[in-house]
């Protein structure tokens, strides 16, 4: 894990989202369903070929459930494996989800999703139209991810706006994405 952040990501994004499986059942799909909407590369590390995949299969599912039978369901988690150290709150963690996959520990919540919470997101269609023209799928440069988180908010406010034709909208984000750097499209 402290070779390889995608394998970190993931074990943090599968110890958060068991913790909210089992601190809050009717929440327990919020956080995969989201990843896949955002397309968010979780759970492909570590998929070598062969028994070596399977071992470090079984091997991250027993650290998961061991670390989310341990953890306190209202206060920060501290993962320790092996060597590896992450301390993240669950809660700010699905706040700012899908940012958050990239980056446990983050504090603040991007400004296209403050005030609305990840089960309102999840099933707002409208988050399925912004992710599916700018995907978390790929790295981009650092500079991309402001231009593009600010392309999805203004995606979403294209998408909830009353009396815009779906042609208009369409128009209007085809307009915003090519208006976008190339590097960041």
């Amino acid at each position: 894990m402290i070779a390889d952040d995608a394998v970190a990501d993931d074990v943090v994004f599968l110890v958060a989202a068991a913790l909210r499986g089992r601190c809050m059942p009717s929440r327990a799909h919020d956080l995969p369903r989201m990843a896949v909407l955002a397309h968010v590369p979780a759970l492909v590390a570590g998929g070598g070929d062969g028994g070596t995949s399977e071992d470090v299969r079984h091997d991250v599912t027993v650290v998961v459930n061991d670390r989310v039978r341990q953890a306190s369901c209202t206060s920060p988690v501290i993962l320790h494996i092996g060597d590896y150290t992450r301390s993240f709150d669950p809660e700010a963690y699905a706040a700012a989800f899908p940012d958050s996959y990239f980056d446990p520990g983050l504090s603040v919540v991007p400004a296209e999703f403050k005030h609305v919470p990840l089960d309102r997101r999840v099933t707002d269609s409208c988050t399925s139209v912004a992710y599916a023209m700018l995907p978390l799928d790929s790295p981009r440069a650092w500079q991309c991810a402001g231009l593009r988180a600010n392309a999805r908010s203004t995606i979403l406010r294209l998408c909830h706006t009353e009396g815009t034709s779906p042609e208009q909208a369409a128009g209007h984000i085809q307009h915003l994405i090519s208006g976008l750097p190339a590097t960041c499209q």
